[in-house]
């Protein structure tokens, strides 16, 4: 195969999102915030009850008013108890992300501090790992020594994590399954560098370490253990993030913890080379991670605030 430069292949991958993008732009949904904080309360309640309907809550939102700077000095519709509670349950949640605007600063002040470094740390660590094993070095890592089998196989050890990842998450939990997958990928990443360090590799990123067939086998086994496990970590915590922060600040919440997985994305490549025991030192911090996502709270069949 003739090797072509990086910047037209760039080009071609990029190619397939610029051609959706303009359909995307105009066919994905408003916020339903945003269309209230607007003065566009009937925009909002039409999107809620559709979001409603497509979860099959439609009934949650019978007598749905929804108060905004357009409306707010109306009285709200509806008559009765369930009216007025809904209209003073509505006020209090406006009042409240009023005075609480969204920046880093509130991420990192209780009661969201906890969610937010956890989060940042556990989506940092697994991008780390998920692309230091992708771009390892030794490309027998995960791969039989041919990288373009290795790319291959991760990316279908990959598709598996992805198609489980939500009904393992309604199912067993959000925190369990998030914290799961980090401790079960930690655990691969220390047994990897225990047996490297073994074979004289020192804990270091290399895939066969000098062992034999069998030795480069199990290599190969944990390192595509590694990749399945940090990559559907790094999928779940979208949702683990989107419910573990408030309405009001649930888009910055989850671009935090973005950002920071793009942070170790971007240093993966010199992880292996810069650390000392990389696998080692990865597989612990996978560990402490996966530690700390398992003290935050169950958000799965919860309210969202």
């Amino acid at each position: 195969m003739r090797a072509r430069p990086w910047p037209w292949l760039a080009a071609v991958a990029a190619l397939p999102g610029c051609a959706v993008l303009p359909a995307l732009v105009h066919s994905l949904p408003e916020s339903p915030r945003f269309l209230a904080q607007r003065g566009e309360g009937a925009r909002a309640e039409a999107l809620l009850r559709e979001l409603a309907r497509a979860n099959g809550r439609a009934r949650e939102t019978a007598g749905l008013v929804l108060r905004t700077a357009a409306n707010d000095s109306k009285p709200p519709g509806g008559t009765g108890a369930g009216a007025a509670a809904a209209a003073t349950a509505n006020t209090t949640a406006t009042t409240a992300a009023a005075a609480s605007p969204a920046t880093v600063g509130a991420l990192l002040r209780p009661p969201l501090r906890r969610a937010a470094l956890t989060i940042a740390f556990a989506q940092f660590t697994s991008l780390l790992v998920l692309y230091g094993v992708m771009f390892s070095p030794d490309a027998r890592l995960g791969g039989g020594g041919d990288p373009y089998s290795s790319a291959l196989l991760g990316g279908l050890v990959e598709l598996p994590g992805y198609l489980l990842m939500v009904p393992l998450a309604d199912r067993c939990g959000r925190r369990r399954t998030f914290g799961g997958f980090l401790l079960l990928c930690g655990a691969a990443l220390l047994v990897l560098g225990a047996k490297h360090a073994r074979h004289g590799g020192g804990g270091g990123g290399g895939g066969g370490g000098g062992g034999g067939g069998d030795g480069d086998g199990l290599s190969r086994a944990l390192a595509l253990l590694v990749r399945f496990s940090s990559a559907t970590a790094s999928s779940i915590v979208y949702v683990v993030a989107a419910e573990a922060f408030p309405t009001y600040i649930r888009n910055l919440g989850v671009s935090w913890g973005s950002g920071w997985g793009r942070v170790g994305a971007i240093l993966a490549p010199f992880a292996l080379v810069w650390l000392p025991a990389p696998l080692l030192v990865l597989g612990t911090a996978m560990l402490a991670a996966g530690w700390a996502v398992m003290q935050l709270p169950e958000t799965a069949g919860t309210e969202l605030r």
